[in-house]
């Protein structure tokens, strides 16, 4: 077959598909987040190859797909480049653990301080102690 742009535009529909399968709630919790996060890492690949498959489906003016394809690179290279200097800045902040030899449990009483809607179905509460400071940090 001499239609390669088929080849890869099916290739990356293929890719796509458990991608949209999995992008429930429900399927979240059942997959976990740490398989379903690995899992949606193929976006990266698919949205690649649908990039290659537009830039090959074009015959005549390839300005729009380049340009497309171009939006995509910065947006993966920014992505990785983000993922980089996170790791850089936990690698090199210092980390103070103190472990006593025996934990001690606390229990009290505590109050809803503040609530953050971070988005339309989430929504953050921040906790402060009752009657004055927690007995750690």
């Amino acid at each position: 077959m001499t239609r390669r742009y088929l080849q890869i535009g099916t290739a990356a529909l293929v890719l796509f598909t458990p991608l949209a399968i999995t992008s429930t709630d429900a399927m979240i919790s059942r997959l976990g987040p740490r398989r379903w996060k690995r899992l949606h890492r193929i976006t990266y690949l698919a949205t690649s190859l649908g990039c290659i498959h537009y830039i090959l489906l074009v015959k005549s003016d390839v300005r729009q797909p380049v340009a497309f394809a171009a939006v995509v690179g910065a947006l993966l290279l920014f992505r990785v480049g983000d993922y980089y200097l996170t790791l850089r800045r936990h690698q090199a902040r210092p980390v103070a653990v103190s472990t006593p030899a025996r934990m001690k449990f606390w229990s009290g009483k505590l109050v809803v301080a503040r609530t953050f809607d971070e988005t339309h179905d989430v929504r953050t509460f921040r906790l402060a102690p009752v009657g004055g400071v927690l007995p750690f940090s």
